[in-house]
């Protein structure tokens, strides 16, 4: 465990405690969690918090990577970091990153036959 801010802790395993107990986390795409920094609710990613207290970024790359492809995974174990670029590269390799046809209906900008102008 290991503090990340003044009242907050996170483990290799991406659960987040405050000075009392295990913090509530929130699933959209990612896990997330509201906590206080300087009395101001904050949303923070767990996998960022993870990343950022137990793994070295000499190369100051901006991107947290799952390297197994699922978002919720958070453990120290399944997280690196990349750049978007490496991160986009991962994403296709995995086939996560699925393209679309984008010709007639498909396209998003197609309206009931009729070209947009």
């Amino acid at each position: 465990m290991k503090r990340i801010y003044e009242n907050y802790f996170i483990t290799e395993n991406g659960e987040l405690y405050n000075d009392k107990k295990q913090m509530k986390t929130y699933i959209d795409r990612y896990e997330k969690a509201v906590i206080r920094i300087d009395g101001k609710p904050t949303m923070k990613y767990i996998h960022r918090l993870v990343a950022t207290a137990f793994i070295p970024n000499p190369y100051n790359k901006a991107t947290v990577n799952h390297k197994n492809g699922i978002k919720i995974d958070n453990r120290v174990q399944n997280l690196e970091w990349s750049t978007q670029a490496e991160n986009n590269k991962h994403s296709h390799d995995l086939g996560l990153n699925k393209g679309y046809d984008k010709r007639g209906i498909n396209n998003p900008n197609y309206r009931h036959g009729n070209r947009m102008r």
